[in-house]
C-alpha cells in the first residue's frame, strides 16, 4: 500500500493552467485530492498598496489550508510556484498537520534566472521543505545552497486530455491555420528570429502577449494573430500550423518548457532550438527538428515548408514518443509520487 494516499494540491488554477491540470492527473491516478486556488485576483488593491495586497492574499491563502488540514489530513501538501507563504507560515502548516505529513515544491519557473527579483521571498521558505522538484540540473545545487533537503530535477509534461490531435473545422482554419506559428510571449530573441524569417518571405503566425513592446513591432504586427491563446483554443492553435516553431525562454536558462512536449502531443510538426534536453527527449529529424542558429533555422524551415509527406511523418513520430516514452502529467506525477515517498 502506498504511503501517500490524500494529497492537498495548492496552486494558480486560472483555466486552463498546468498546475490545475496536473492536478487532475493526481485524481486520475486514483488519490484523494483537495485543491487550492492561489491565483491572485487583488489587482485593485495590488493598484493602492502592493504590500497590502500581499498581506490579504497571503491571509486568505492560508485560512484555506488551514481549514483543509483540519479535516482533509493530507499525506502530502503539494506546493505549485508558492510566491506568498513566508517560513514562519509554512512552519504553522506543518504544526497542524499529521505527523509524516510532507510539503513539497514543485516550481517549472527558475527563481535563479534573469527574473530572480520576484523570487526573493519563496527563496527565504526553501529550507522549509522536504522535497523540491526544479526545472534543470543547475538549480539542484542552487536550491541546496539556500537550504534545499531533498532536489530533484524534472521533465516537463502534456496533458492527455487537452493536448491531442483535433481536427479544425472550417471557421477554425480561417483563425489558426497557417504554414508556420509561434505561441509564446515576447522576448529579444524570439523577437529578433521571427522578424529576420519574416523579412525573408517567411509567413510565422503569433500568439502571445507583448509583442508589441518589441523593436521590430512594425514588421510582424500584420503578423500578430493576438493574445495567448487557452485551453481549447490553445490546441487548435497549435493542430492550425503545419510547421510549429519553438523558441525557449533564454532569461530563464531553459532547456524545455511545457511546449517541448504539447507541440508533438497535438500531432504538429516542431521545429525547436537545439538543446541537449531535446536531444534527449526526440530524436532530430525523426520525432522532432533542432535547429543551431537563424540559418540553420531558415533552410530547415524553407525545406519541411516544401515536403508535407517527411514533415507529417516526423510529427506523427513525435506525438508517439510523447505517448509510449511517458511524457504525459499522469506519467510524470506517478514518478514524482515515487521520489516522495522515499524520502523519510
Amino acid at each position: 500500500m502506498t504511503d501517500i494516499q490524500r494529497i492537498l494540491c495548492i496552486g494558480s488554477y486560472r483555466l486552463p493552467s498546468n498546475a490545475l491540470l496536473r492536478t487532475r492527473a493526481f485524481a486520475r491516478l486514483g488519490y484523494s485530492v483537495e485543491s487550492v486556488d492561489s491565483t491572485f485576483r487583488g489587482m485593485r488593491l495590488r493598484r493602492i498598496s502592493p504590500l497590502l495586497a500581499q498581506t490579504v492574499t497571503r491571509w486568505v491563502l492560508n485560512r484555506r489550508i488551514r481549514r483543509l488540514l483540519a479535516h482533509f489530513q493530507p499525506d502530502l501538501v503539494f506546493f505549485e510556484k508558492n510566491l506568498w507563504m513566508t517560513p514562519a507560515d509554512l512552519d504553522s502548516l506543518r504544526k497542524l498537520g499529521k505527523d509524516g505529513m510532507k510539503l513539497v515544491h514543485y516550481n517549472p519557473d527558475d527563481p535563479f534566472g534573469e527574473f530572480s527579483a520576484v523570487w526573493s521571498h519563496f527563496i527565504e521558505t526553501i529550507p522549509c521543505y522536504d522535497v523540491h522538484f526544479v526545472p534543470k540540473a543547475e538549480n539542484v545545487t542552487e536550491y541546496e545552497g539556500r537550504g534545499g533537503k531533498r532536489v530533484y530535477p524534472f521533465d516537463r509534461s502534456f496533458d492527455l486530455e487537452m493536448n491531442k490531435p483535433v481536427e479544425l473545422g472550417p471557421d477554425d482554419k480561417e483563425v489558426y491555420g497557417c504554414p508556420v506559428g509561434f505561441i509564446g510571449s515576447w522576448a529579444v530573441h524570439r523577437e529578433e528570429m521571427i522578424a529576420r524569417l519574416v523579412r525573408e518571405g517567411i509567413p510565422v503566425a503569433i500568439w502571445g502577449k507583448n509583442w508589441e513592446k518589441g523593436r521590430y513591432w512594425d514588421e510582424l504586427k500584420e503578423h500578430w494573430r493576438g493574445p495567448p491563446r487557452l485551453g481549447e483554443d490553445y490546441t487548435k492553435a497549435i493542430c492550425g500550423m503545419e510547421i510549429a516553431l519553438h523558441f525557449l525562454r533564454r532569461e530563464n536558462r531553459d532547456l524545455q518548457d511545457s511546449r517541448t512536449f504539447e507541440i508533438p502531443a497535438c500531432g504538429t510538426f516542431m521545429l525547436a532550438e537545439r538543446t541537449p534536453d531535446h536531444e534527449r527527449l526526440f530524436r532530430d529529424g525523426q520525432e522532432a527538428v533542432f535547429f543551431d542558429d537563424f540559418d540553420d533555422l531558415f533552410e530547415k524551415t524553407n525545406f519541411y515548408m516544401n515536403h508535407e509527406n517527411i514533415r507529417q511523418q516526423i510529427a506523427k513520430a513525435g506525438r508517439s514518443r510523447c505517448l509510449e516514452s511517458g511524457y504525459s502529467h499522469d506519467c510524470r506525477m506517478k514518478g514524482l509520487i515515487s521520489l516522495i515517498e522515499e524520502t523519510k
